[in-house]
């Protein structure tokens, strides 16, 4: 019998949504058997008062896998290993106010679901029109022994303690993920690099934030990533992350730390994300990237000189990692420097930017690490610039049209060691500028 057959009616008020429908995406490439037991674990989930909406999406796959009757199935082109791409296939496909993602080879137990939505209720209230997102906790067995000894898969993982330790069927759980999760607060206390204790094959999301975020990013092909790119631009527009350690599932082997072929796995990995993830402990902190760290938009009232200009914008490039964009209007000068741009950034560039700077004034900035530090806790202003991580401000969308930030911000005493107006009265001395700021 499938999910949504057995699944009941009765409604509830969940602020991740009006009704209790969940959509459930189930990636799927050439497994046949796991995904069977995947399927039969989310009609066998005891909370009969979600309507599971369950879509299988498949990779690719030569044959087409068999699903039961209720359950929806979508497939892509074999075109490489493409999880970014299929899951946003499956969930595409739905309307649930939460999405829940599981990989075709892990199993849920039988509270899976409901504790995920319980844990996006709860996270979802604290970040209000934000929204949420969860990762369960993924354990791993060998189940292919397990089903080879005629022992049924799916009571297997209902009856196992997920704590208990490796030996025989049960696998080694990685133990970073553990101690990421205490040291967190369950995800609660989630800091910069958090986001890398997010893996899709047991997570979940209120829809309008995957929405918002566009999805997982379809150019990333390949092993690993997709979760990480997502989990980081979730975090930092504000949606809240949360670890649920009641939504078991089992994975059925040894985690990919153990794969003889991780180093080269994980060198695409790393590199893919450096194009897409501007903290410096990813990428450095001297490259040209499309999506850069620091996002500027020079905005200036008042009119300089083409020479104080420049030297206004030359101070704003000791950012390093940084894109300024100058509206409708091109300035004059730094005209083949590609950090320097007309026009605004996209969404997905706002969404990537650890910090988002409005400069109002024409200015020069002096302390270019000061400034980002100043910032890290709440927005800075200061001689016509309001500086902020993206995280503290309000919307990325609605703050990239208004130049708005969070909240009432007053100017920092401590303005003029970071940033210096530029003189409005005729020409800079740009050589005598120069010796004063290099000397």
């Amino acid at each position: 019998m499938s999910a949504n057959a057995r699944a009941g009616e009765q409604g509830a008020d969940l602020s991740v949504g009006d009704g209790r429908d969940v959509d459930v995406v189930v990636t799927h490439f050439e497994d046949p058997q796991r995904l069977r037991w995947v399927l039969d674990s989310l009609a066998a989930q005891d909370d009969s008062s979600l309507r599971l909406h369950v879509v299988v999406a498949d990779d690719g796959s030569a044959t087409p896998p068999s699903v039961p009757d209720g359950v929806t199935l979508l497939r892509q082109a074999n075109e490489g290993f493409r999880a970014a791409a299929v899951r946003n296939l499956g969930a595409r496909a739905g309307s649930s106010p939460v999405v829940l993602f599981l990989d075709g080879d892990t199993v849920p137990t039988p509270g899976y679901c409901a504790a995920m939505v319980d844990a996006l209720r709860e996270a979802s209230r604290e970040a209000p029109g934000a929204g949420a997102l969860v990762v369960g906790a993924r354990r791993h067995a060998d189940l292919s022994a397990v089903a080879a000894r005629g022992d049924d898969v799916v009571s297997w993982c209902a009856a196992t303690d997920p704590e208990a330790p490796a030996d025989g069927d049960v696998l080694a759980a990685p133990q970073w993920l553990r101690d990421g999760y205490t040291r967190t607060n369950d995800l609660r206390d989630a800091g910069d690099g958090d986001w890398r204790l997010v893996i899709s094959a047991v997570m979940g999301m209120t829809r309008d934030a995957f929405e918002r975020l566009d999805g997982f990013d379809e150019s990333l092909v390949g092993y690993g990533g997709e979760d990480w790119d997502l989990a980081y631009r979730a975090w930092n527009t504000g949606v809240a992350l949360r670890h649920a350690p009641a939504a078991v599932a089992w994975h059925d082997g040894p985690d990919a730390g153990e794969r003889a072929d991780l180093a080269q796995l994980k060198e695409g990995e790393q590199l893919a994300l450096a194009a897409r993830i501007p903290q410096p402990d990813v990428r450095g902190r001297h490259g040209i990237w499309r999506a850069p760290r620091v996002v500027v938009f020079w905005r200036p009232a008042r009119t300089v000189a083409p020479s104080g200009e420049y030297a206004a914008l030359e101070s704003w490039l000791a950012l390093a990692d940084v894109g300024i964009w100058c509206g409708e209007r091109r300035p004059e000068v730094l005209t083949h420097d590609p950090r320097v741009c007309a026009g605004e950034p996209s969404d997905e560039v706002l969404q990537r930017a650890e910090f988002i700077v409005d400069v109002m004034q024409p200015c020069v900035l002096r302390d270019a690490e000061g400034l980002l530090a100043a910032c890290d806790g709440a927005p800075w202003v200061g001689a016509g610039v309001t500086a902020a991580r993206t995280r503290h401000r309000t919307n990325v969308d609605e703050n990239r049209r208004n130049d708005r930030v969070a909240g009432p911000v007053e100017s920092s005493a401590d303005a003029s060691p970071i940033v210096d107006t530029v003189p409005a009265d005729g020409p800079l001395d740009l050589e005598a500028w120069g010796r004063r700021r290099w000397s």
